[in-house]
């Protein structure tokens, strides 16, 4: 008996269930992080060989935004000399134009000193149509969702909803144009047509950069880029793609264009999941969790999505 009038034995007990139960919360809450990180980062594969001359593997994948260490790693690629080709895999609807333009020109500079084999996976569609479409040659599956050439921008009129509830904005801007759109105020006839203007410069450099990467005359390029989706059999009539078929057919292609051998070696160079983890930003990890990613887009983006 101790001074608390708690048998001794009676204490122990409860101090190392006391331990016990705070081990298993340290446990179940490791457990839910690792959880949701398998679910935001999932595991990428190890490189499959070990000796120097091999072909590279990267993988564009999700919505495309921040695009530095994707930009990073390509440039690393292009000037590796042990890099004798690139199979890049794009699986995504797009993004932001800037981050997707990003992406394209770091492709075209890994394209200019080796060979680019693209794969379209499940969806290679608006910004991830423009990171494809920097390649050498284009892969897709039966039912790849692609094309949706097109450029937008999106706001809401929130001043009906703010004014009911009592919210009076106010601005004060240097011009007419400033801070336009805004989501308090009716867009004036100027704001509107000063923002079509952005669409259309931004519209018309992705039709020449299809029009050029694809061999196109500027009309053949513009009659496709209306923004509609085609699968992939779709894209290979109109030759915005130029082969139905997966990693094995690039490998075949590689062989026979630029004889460069499947039994080289195929080594991943895709990016780590933990520089994900470092990158990222709260709010952006936030959006991910509640699996709206695309809310945290600005600018103008280049996107398919049901409504988008």
């Amino acid at each position: 008996m101790n001074q608390s009038g708690i048998p001794t034995d009676a204490l122990v007990e409860r101090r190392q269930l006391k331990r016990r139960l705070i081990l298993w919360r340290i446990v179940g809450i490791t457990s839910v992080c690792l959880f949701f990180l398998a679910l935001l980062f999932p595991a990428i594969p190890g490189p499959t060989i070990t000796g120097e001359d091999h072909i590279a593997r990267f993988a564009i994948e999700g919505i495309i935004a921040d695009t530095k260490f994707q930009t990073e790693r390509l440039d690393e690629i292009a000037q590796t000399d042990e890099v004798r080709a690139l199979i890049l895999h794009v699986n995504s609807p797009g993004g932001t134009v800037v981050g997707s333009e990003a992406l394209f020109n770091a492709v075209r500079r890994v394209a200019v000193r080796k060979p680019v084999a693209v794969i379209m996976n499940d969806v290679a569609a608006s910004g991830g149509y423009i990171v494809a479409v920097a390649g050498d040659y284009i892969f897709a599956r039966h039912n790849t969702i692609t094309g949706s050439i097109g450029v937008i921008l999106q706001w809401f009129d929130v001043k009906e909803m703010a004014e009911s509830i009592g919210i009076e904005p106010h601005t004060i801007a240097s011009g007419p144009l400033k801070g336009q759109p805004n989501l308090f105020e009716k867009p004036s006839k100027e704001a509107l047509e000063a923002t079509r203007e952005s669409i259309e410069e931004s519209y018309k450099w992705f039709v020449s950069l299809v029009a050029e990467q694809r061999g196109f005359e500027h009309g053949q390029a513009l009659g496709l880029a209306d923004g509609r989706i085609y699968t992939g059999r779709q894209a290979l009539d109109v030759d915005l793609i130029d082969q139905i078929g997966e990693e094995q057919d690039a490998l075949v292609w590689l062989d026979d264009t630029h004889n460069i051998q499947s039994d080289l070696g195929i080594l991943d160079w895709s990016i780590s999941p933990w520089d994900e983890i470092w990158r990222i930003e709260p709010d952006s990890l936030v959006l991910r969790l509640l699996g709206r990613q695309d809310v945290s887009l600005r600018g103008l983006i280049s996107l398919w999505a049901p409504g988008v």
